[in-house]
């Protein structure tokens, strides 16, 4: 019987076959279904490919076969037949998915009927290109060509010409003018960067202008078989959203009749959007437009009078319905009438009255007179000084460039000075005003108005109603007018004021002058609206007025916020009841006042003497501790500060202080003098100061400092992280996964509970990690003691303390991987083993610190070093086996788990013979071909000491519950035929790691690649680690991401030599092919 079999891949160097450019092959595509056909075109089979992309058909009848792929696969298109060998390019035909037909006898086993899929765009250059049919890019891409109907088309730079032919096309313009047509079927058109046109053609397109003055029109000039009235039907268009930026043209010109139901756009600021219904009864939907132009009527070159009855050369006249009227050259009077009309005065000074209907003006170039009559019209002025008046209804109106003089007339207007010196007067109605660059002369009249000046020295009045004004750039002068008003500065020196009425006053950036006026007025540093204001800068320099009405009125400046150093303050002799003063920052800049009846600021403030200060303390200004978020302020003395509950921050100034930040995520400064600080709940931040203070952090994640003194600190339960300071200090982790720093003096550190990081740096230090995968940092006089636990111990050659000693202790219980001492990055060290111990290891190492000075290392208790491949072994690849000193990172090596597998990294590690003879516990284990299993390994295999090789017997379920488990090589001495080589001439060693840790063939033999733990990755160099955080920044934090697994359960020293024990007892081998 016969069997067709082959894979679907993705083709990421796009050249169209199963090679990926590098000696290897391409990744497979999981999951995708592939069908078996008869010579009639019959499904007889189905099936779905694995993670390699494979396929296969077995027990197959002599006879002729076709095979069935997709014609897309995640995303990517299938690439055309027959551009490469046989055995690695695409085999079917792109636009259906099938293959020719595959004869087979009964002889036959394999064919390789293949599918390759990528993104096959079609590029164009970097200049003006025609895109056409029988066009093909540099990477041999062709428009309909033999890889398929349906094209990707990237236009690229310059003024482009694309047709895009039959079939489902994407097109995207890019950067440039471009003329792009969709022809046939169902196309999305992207215009990009540029004044582009776009023509979908037949189908139900999808149109974006993109950035730029775009036209969507549906008349092709280069098809006679197209037709305006039907191919817009089951159009989506969208001008592109770029507020009064653009102008984007719907052009309906020869389409006939049509219905057009529009609205205000509320996306794109001066556009529309709807629906255009067609003679036929089709649909065009549209957004983002702001120009709509059907069979217009065409004024002469010369200026005309225009009036409704008026006719053009073409017959076409202005009536009383939606008229599309072109004035073209010359100074025109046109009388649109009645309707929705669409107007363009074109050249010259134009004067247009568009009449009764929502109507669109467009003033062109030229000093032009635009009236918007009744309804809601929008008015461009264009270029020119214009004088425009929307009328009656809510109007939009652009004055554009020139110095414009704007009136919003009755209702809810919007007016846009644009650039020039323009007036905007809103008239009656809620308007919105936005003057745009130059000094602009802008009055809200009537209504509740929304002002913003824009650039340069801006007037605005609000008038009468609650006005929102914004001055922005430049040195304005606002006046709110009546009504209870926002106005705000912003940037430069400006007059803000209030006027009649309860106001709020915001001077902004730059030195200002703030006067409320009448009523109960609200100055605040702070503008709710801008979210990058620093209240501090914009107070400083300011001069507040708040109006003198004597008893009767309310004035607030509001400094919260803003970092207050200091309030002087007396009686206004001009306004009673009220203060005047001046307020000083941070930053030493002031900020004066008359007329202020209440200021408020953040803080509680405390006297010069200690005071008890709980829960509803009031200070001298009123400010009150609430069980919300405060700002405490203890200042002198000894004071007994309880915050209670809420966000607090706490400062506890001078004196020996107490305080109880209490629930909540409490910032606490303790300040001089000796500080007894209690975090409570919540993640606090608490610092101690100068001074011998007693931190707590109790529940939480929080952030101690001891700061200057001897300090004694307590993380309490969760995740704490500890900074000692100068001073010998105590810092207590407590439960958590604590981060302990010793900073300067002889500090005692303690992990305790947790998997803990503790940092002893200068000084003759204690530290001991307690429970938990502890990782400890010592240097010179240090003693250090792991505790429990996999440990991690690592030598900070940086920290200088002088010649001096280092005791380690490694600890030996709850262990699992056993504890690490990390010697990479010291430069030359010497190591003498001491101990007997076949577990663990004992002795001494030597090394030089940054300033030379010898330090010693006394070390016990220690487990693990380097794990790795010796030079010449041979790992099982796709490509076969090879040396793993020739591997690379394009190469994917067999995995027992995961099939072939990319290798991600590949590190070695030279030892010389008299290295080897210094340090005989770095000497690498041979493992004697057949000693492993009767034909494993195929060859000897030679590895690190720590390296693991993996284990299946009965015995290994007996002892850990798993038949398979993985033990270092030198816990293995025991067995026959794996033995210590001296290696007098010196070895290499060879790391290899993939995406996860990997049971790998070596010599055939099953091993392990580089485990990426903690302790693994401390013993390679610091460049090393570097290169492996590169690639898999996780590793990096652990404590985010979680630990990675090992492939199987690892096994220490000390429980593998019991495992070796019983097997050579008990007569079997480490490699059972069963259990």
């Amino acid at each position: 019987m016969a069997t067709i079999n082959g894979r679907i891949v993705s083709d990421s160097n796009l050249d169209k076959t199963e090679a990926d450019g590098s000696g290897g092959f391409e990744a497979g595509i999981l999951g995708q279904t592939v069908q078996l056909l008869d010579s009639g075109g019959n499904v007889i089979a189905t099936t779905t490919t694995d993670a390699f992309g494979l396929y296969t058909f077995t027990g197959l009848a002599a006879g002729q076969y076709r095979v069935a792929f997709p014609t897309t696969a995640d995303g990517l298109r299938l690439a055309q037949a027959d551009v490469g060998s046989f055995q690695s390019d695409s085999d079917a035909d792109p636009n259906t998915g099938i293959t020719p037909l595959v004869t087979v006898t009964d002889t036959q086993d394999l064919f390789d009927i293949d599918a390759v899929y990528g993104n096959y765009v079609v590029d164009g250059t970097a200049g003006d290109a025609t895109i056409s049919a029988g066009f093909v890019d540099a990477q041999g891409d062709a428009r309909d060509g033999a890889d398929g109907n349906v094209d990707l088309i990237d236009a690229g730079a310059g003024n482009d010409f694309v047709g895009a032919g039959i079939g489902n096309d994407t097109v995207f313009g890019g950067d440039g003018n471009d003329a792009l047509y969709g022809d046939e079927d169902d196309d999305e058109l992207s215009g990009g960067v540029g004044d582009d046109t776009l023509v979908g053609g037949f189908g139900a397109d999808t149109i974006f202008g993109g950035a730029g003055n775009d036209v969507i029109t549906f008349d092709n000039p280069f098809r006679t078989d197209e037709a305006p009235a039907t191919d817009g039907g089951g159009d989506v268009v969208f001008g592109g959203a770029e507020g009064a930026l653009d102008n984007d043209i719907l052009d309906l010109r020869g389409a006939g009749n049509v219905t057009i139901e529009q609205e205000i756009d509320p996306n794109d600021e001066g556009a529309t959007r709807g629906i255009v219904t067609f003679q036929n009864g089709s649909t065009l939907t549209f957004e983002g437009i702001e120009t709509i132009l059907t069979d217009n009527v065409d004024g002469a070159d010369t200026g005309q009078f225009m009036p409704v009855g008026f006719a053009d050369g073409d017959g076409d006249a202005i009536t009383e319905g939606a008229d599309t009227v072109f004035g073209n050259g010359g100074a025109d009077d046109i009388r649109a009438g009645g309707g929705n009309d669409l107007v363009y005065g074109g050249e010259d000074n134009d004067f247009v009255d568009a009449g009764t209907g929502d109507d669109t003006v467009f003033g062109n170039e030229g000093n032009d007179d635009l009236r918007g009559g009744g309804g809601n019209d929008r008015l461009d002025g264009g270029v020119g000084n214009e004088f425009i008046d929307g009328g009656a209804g809510n109007d939009v109106i652009f004055g554009g460039e020139g110095n414009d003089d704007l009136r919003g007339g009755t209702e809810n207007d919007a007016l846009f000075g644009g650039t020039g010196n323009d007036q905007l007067l809103a008239g009656d109605g809620d308007d919105t005003l936005r003057g745009g660059d130059g000094v602009d002369v802008m009055r809200g009249e009537a209504g509740n108005d929304n002002m913003l000046g824009g650039g340069d020295g801006d007037q605005m009045f609000g008038g009468v109603g609650d006005d929102f004004m914004g001055g922005q750039d430049g040195n304005d002068t606002l006046d709110g007018g009546d009504g209870a008003d926002f106005v705000a500065g912003d940037n430069g020196n400006d007059l803000v004021q209030g006027g009649a009425g309860s106001d709020t006053l915001v001077g902004g950036a730059g030195a200002d002058t703030l006067d409320g006026g009448l009523g109960n007025d609200f100055f605040t540093a702070d503008n709710q609206f801008v979210t990058t204001d620093d209240p501090t800068a914009d107070a400083a320099g300011d001069v507040v007025f708040g109006g003198a009405e004597g008893t009767t009125d309310l004035d607030t400046l509001d400094l919260r916020g803003a970092d207050v150093v200091q309030i002087e303050k007396e009686d206004d002799p001009n306004d009673p009841g009220a203060a005047r003063g001046v307020v000083t920052f941070s930053t030493g800049e002031t900020l004066t006042f008359e007329g202020i009846e209440l200021i408020l600021t953040d803080a509680v403030d405390g006297t010069e003497a200690g005071q008890f200060m709980p829960v509803g303390f009031t200070d001298v200004d009123g400010e009150v501790i609430t069980e919300g978020a405060d700002t405490i302020l203890g200042n002198g003395g000894n004071d007994d500060i309880r915050a209670g509950g809420g966000n607090d921050i706490v400062d506890g100034g001078s004196g020996n202080d107490f305080i109880d930040a209490g629930s909540g995520d409490d910032t606490v400064t303790g300040g001089t003098g000796n500080d007894d600080l209690r975090g409570g709940d919540g993640i606090d931040s608490i610092d101690g100061g100068t001074g011998v203070d007693f931190i707590d952090g109790g529940a939480g994640n929080d952030t101690l400092i001891g700061g200057e003194g001897a300090d004694d600190l307590r993380g309490g339960t969760e995740d704490d992280l500890m900074f000692g300071g100068a001073g010998n200090d105590q810092l207590l982790a407590g439960d958590g996964e604590d981060t302990l720093l010793g900073e300067d003096g002889d500090d005692l550190m303690r992990g305790e509970a947790g998997n803990d990081t503790l940092d002893g740096a200068a000084g003759a230090d204690q530290l001991f990690g307690g429970a938990g995968n502890d990782s400890l940092i010592v240097s010179a006089n240090d003693t250090v003691s792991g505790g429990d636990g996999d440990d991690i111990f690592t030598i900070d050659q940086s920290i200088t303390d002088g010649p001096g000693t280092i005791t380690i202790t490694g600890g030996e219980g709850a262990e699992t991987a056993g504890d690490t001492l990390v010697l990479t990055g010291l430069g030359p060290v010497d190591i003498t083993y001491t101990g007997d111990d076949p577990a663990s290891e004992s002795g001494t190492a030597t090394y030089f610190d940054a300033n030379g000075d010898l330090v010693t290392i006394n070390f016990s208790e220690i487990e693990n070093f380097v794990v790795c491949f010796t030079r010449g072994t041979l790992i099982a690849t796709d490509r076969g086996e090879v040396p793993v000193e020739e591997l690379t990172t394009s190469d994917r090596a067999i995995t027992m788990d995961d099939g072939y597998q990319p290798i991600r990294w590949i590190g070695s590690r030279k030892l010389s013979g008299a290295e080897l003879a210094a340090n005989p516990k770095l000497r690498p284990i041979r493992i004697r071909a057949g000693a492993l299993s009767p034909n494993l390994p195929v060859r000897d295999l030679v590895v690190s000491p720590q390296h693991r090789v993996l284990v299946r017997s009965k015995v290994t379920r007996r002892m850990f519950q798993t038949d398979e488990v993985l033990v270092p090589a030198k816990a293995l001495v025991a067995l026959h035929g794996v033995e210590i080589d001296e290696a007098p001439d010196g070895v290499e060693y060879w790391h290899i790691l993939f995406d996860r840790h990997q049971v790998i063939f070596s010599e055939g033999a099953p091993t392990e690649s580089l485990f990426t733990g903690p302790e693994a990755l401390k013993s390679v160099s610091a460049a090393a680690r570097e290169e492996i955080f590169t690639l898999f920044p996780e590793l990096a934090d652990p404590d985010t991401y979680g630990a990675p697994l090992p492939a199987r359960p690892l096994i220490p020293v000390r429980r593998g030599l019991k495992l070796a024990e019983r097997l050579s007892m008990n007569g079997k081998m480490p490699l059972e092919n069963r259990v």
